[in-house]
């Protein structure tokens, strides 16, 4: 109903109107109220009252809890601070951060931002947070533990649905008038895939062949027991021994391998000549490479064996000759003596990945194969060089006699020795290469690893002749595409090799050495007498596997 005329001038003159407060003989103020004081304790009102700072310059409006200072003119907006200078954005906003599922406690992953403003007027600053877009799956929860300290909890049990998500993470700053902000950005990543580092005392064929004799934290090999979860960046794995990889999801990567060389000769004591006064080529054998793209299934475990490097051959006055090398590498028997100061290496190990985990044998272990790269054959330096790793097949021990070289392994067979005048070596068989008695005499260089490892080289007065390299394999299934085996060019020690220029090489994997020619420095470096410290003899490098996610 529409009110007449009398009654608006009515109400106008009335004790609570306009004009009735502007009759009193103290009117009342109207709009806001002038006050002396300051902003801090201007006590309370009803909801929309204003009020004037006379000492402070500034007018305040009652929200219904507190007093919001009205923007003027001569206000100045908050700044973000520093250690006391003013900076652009907080140091805790000035990156984006990633939830990383691969950490182990929800507590871990949790991100705490600290930041610190100041008003240049003096008023007291309050802050509080926002999320774009606000409804998410990848913040769970937000929580100011003190003024200007932000805890931010993620939701991780959302699943891989949000792995592309992002959200724009805001901190506001107010003195009452004005706003600073300051943001920054929050993604989350899943884990792929967990490799465990197993020590000396793994169950299965590995373990109970190699034994604690093969503690992998030996030869300068580090990190027994260590865990490495997928950063969704390449993996490398240097370190020769056993792993086992567990995917936390389906997932593909492309794999590139190397597979350790053979070693050769060292004289380690004086005698009488060198290795190298026959003029051979004096190298061990290289590693072979293979490379393919494979799908991992979730919950499947697969064993990654990454070869250990031949150890070097000893020279007249040893007791005993070079070791096995872990991942199939055969060993060697010592310098004969009487006179000859001539010492042969040991084998290298192959580099693969195996399907599942503790296999009860050399057979099992043989059928779980999926990609190896051979390891290369022991040297020796008066007869002549190791033989490479493969690829398809290892290559033969280089040698001035025909007779004298171990063959390498095949597809289906190990590479079987050469006969000479103190009887045959031993041949090459699944995923080992051959093998001479260590405290024999009259033995050629060890084979190297494979699917099927090389032989050892012939027996003669002399040590005998060099081993062969052991073969690589890639097997036929659907889980396997893109992929390739080299065999390394036999004694290249300058040129390039298979593999060589892939940009997941490093750490001289898969390289051979030159015969040391050395009459002081022997080969063995352990405290006993008898040398069977497995981890007091030198080496060369080990092999190399990286895991490439896709």
């Amino acid at each position: 109903m529409t009110k007449s005329r009398a009654f608006r001038i009515g109400k106008a003159f009335g004790k609570k109107g306009v004009l009735g407060k502007a009759s009193l003989e103290t009117p009342e103020a109207v709009g806001v109220t002038e006050t002396a004081d300051s902003a801090g304790i201007l006590g309370t009102a009803e909801t929309g009252v204003s009020k004037f700072s006379t000492n402070d310059k500034k007018l305040f409006v009652y929200n219904g809890t507190a007093w919001d200072k009205i923007l003027s003119g001569t206000d100045g907006p908050p700044v973000w601070d520093s250690g006391g200078s003013v900076v652009t954005v907080p140091k805790a906003l000035a990156q984006n951060y990633n939830f990383n599922t691969n950490l182990a406690t929800l507590d871990s992953q949790r991100v705490t931002l600290s930041v610190n403003a100041a008003d240049p007027d003096g008023f007291p600053i309050t802050y509080s947070s926002d999320q774009h877009p606000a409804t998410n799956n990848l913040i769970d929860s937000v929580s100011q533990t003190s003024p200007g300290v932000f805890r931010v909890t993620p939701n991780i049990m959302s699943g891989e649905s949000n792995a592309n998500d992002t959200v724009s993470f805001r901190i506001l700053a107010s003195d009452g008038a004005r706003v600073a902000t300051g943001s920054t950005v929050f993604s989350i990543s899943y884990s792929k895939f967990t490799i465990y580092k197993k020590g000396a005392a793994s169950n299965g064929w590995w373990g109970t062949t190699y034994g604690t004799n093969y503690n992998y934290g030996s030869d300068g090999q580090s990190g027994i027991g260590d865990e490495i979860t997928d950063n969704g960046t390449t993996q490398i794995l240097n370190k020769f021994g056993e792993y086992w990889l567990l995917p936390s999801t389906n997932f593909t990567a492309d794999l590139k391998m190397w597979g350790a060389a053979g070693s050769t000769s060292s004289d380690g004591v004086a005698g009488s000549g060198t290795d190298t006064d026959a003029g051979l080529n004096t190298y061990s054998g290289f590693g072979g490479y293979t490379y393919a793209r494979m799908a991992f299934v979730k919950d499947q475990y697969y064993t990654i064996i990454v070869g250990q490097g031949g150890a070097f051959g000893t020279g007249n006055g040893n007791s005993h000759g070079p070791p096995k090398s872990f991942g199939g590498g055969g060993s060697a028997g010592r310098a004969n003596t009487g006179g000859h100061n001539h010492g042969r290496g040991a084998g290298g190990g192959l580099t693969g990945i195996f399907l599942g985990k503790e296999f009860a044998d050399v057979d099992a272990v043989h059928s779980a194969s999926l990609l190896i790269a051979g390891g290369g054959g022991g040297g020796f330096g008066q007869q002549g060089g190791g033989g490479s790793g493969g690829g398809t097949e290892g290559t033969r021990g280089y040698a001035a006699s025909s007779t004298l070289g171990g063959y390498g392994g095949t597809q289906s067979a190990g590479g079987a020795t050469s006969g000479g005048g103190y009887g045959a070596g031993t041949a090459g068989g699944k995923i080992e290469g051959g093998s001479r008695g260590r405290t024999s005499v009259h033995t050629g260089g060890g084979g190297g690893g494979g699917y099927y490892g090389g032989g050892t080289g012939n027996r003669n007065n002399y040590a005998g002749g060099p081993g062969g390299g052991g073969s690589g394999y890639i097997k036929s299934d659907a889980s396997i595409t893109n992929s390739g085996m080299n065999t390394a060019l036999a004694f290249n020690v300058d040129g390039p090799s298979p593999g060589r220029t892939e940009p997941e090489w490093g750490d001289d994997a898969g390289v051979g050495n030159y015969d040391h020619n050395s009459t002081t420095a022997n080969p063995y470096t352990g405290g006993g007498n008898d040398e069977t410290d497995i981890g007091g003899w030198r080496r060369v490098n080990p092999g190399r596997f990286a895991i490439i996610p896709v």
